[in-house]
C-alpha cells in the first residue's frame, strides 16, 4: 500500500490516494488499531471518520468506568502517536487530548489548573454534545473542593451549558447534584469577591 501511495503523489492522484487511505483506515479499525485508523482517516482528510473512531475511544473509557474521574484513559498513547505522527487537528482529537490533561492535573492535586482545563473544554466547543453531561458530572468534585476553582462568572457558564443539556433531554440525579453544587459555589464565590 505504501508503494501504490507514492505512486499516486508522484502523479498528483490525489483522489485516488484518499480512497486508499480510507480503506486502510477501515481495515485498521476493523482490527481495533483506532491509532492507525485515525492515523489513515486523517490523512484521507476524512474528518467524519477521525470522529467515529474518537467517539469509540470515548465510549470504551465510559466503559471502563470514566466520567467520574475512575476510568482508565486508555487511548493516550493512542492519541499521543496520531498527533506526533500526522499533526492534524481535529476538534475530538483535541477534546480526549485537554481531557487527558484535565486528569492529570486533578490527579497532581492542581485543582485550580484542573477546573481550568475543564471549563475551556466545555465552553470552546470541542467537545462532542454526547459528552457534555460527563463534563459537567466531572466539575461537581471542583465545585465543592476546599479551593475556590470557578468564579462567579465561570459557575453561570457551567450552569448555561446544564441548562442546555436540560433542554435536550438530559438530566437526571447528578445534573441534580451539579446544580446544588454551583449553588453553593457562587456563594463562596460572591463571598470571595
Amino acid at each position: 500500500a505504501a508503494q501504490v501511495l507514492r505512486t499516486c503523489a508522484a502523479h498528483g492522484l490525489q483522489r485516488a490516494a484518499d480512497r486508499i487511505q480510507r480503506q486502510l483506515g477501515r481495515q485498521k479499525w476493523q482490527q481495533g488499531r483506532l491509532g492507525a485508523a485515525i492515523t489513515h482517516f486523517a490523512q484521507a482528510r476524512d474528518h467524519r471518520s477521525v470522529g467515529l473512531v474518537c467517539d469509540q475511544l470515548w465510549a470504551a473509557y465510559l466503559e471502563s468506568g470514566g466520567g467520574g474521574g475512575s476510568g482508565d484513559l486508555a487511548y493516550g498513547p493512542t492519541i499521543d502517536g496520531v498527533l506526533a505522527a500526522t499533526g492534524v487537528r481535529h476538534d475530538r482529537l483535541d477534546f480526549l487530548s485537554r481531557y487527558r490533561d484535565f486528569h492529570a492535573c486533578y490527579g497532581a492535586g492542581d485543582p485550580v489548573a484542573a477546573g481550568r482545563i475543564l471549563l475551556a473544554i466545555i465552553t470552546a466547543g470541542i467537545a462532542p454534545p454526547h459528552a457534555v453531561r460527563d463534563l459537567l458530572v466531572d466539575a461537581i468534585p471542583l465545585l465543592e473542593g476546599d479551593a475556590l476553582v470557578f468564579s462567579a462568572d465561570d459557575t453561570f457558564e457551567l450552569l448555561r451549558r446544564a441548562e442546555e443539556e436540560k433542554r435536550d433531554g438530559t438530566g437526571g440525579s447528578e445534573m441534580s447534584v451539579f446544580s446544588v453544587a454551583c449553588a453553593r459555589n457562587l456563594a463562596r464565590a460572591f463571598v470571595a469577591a
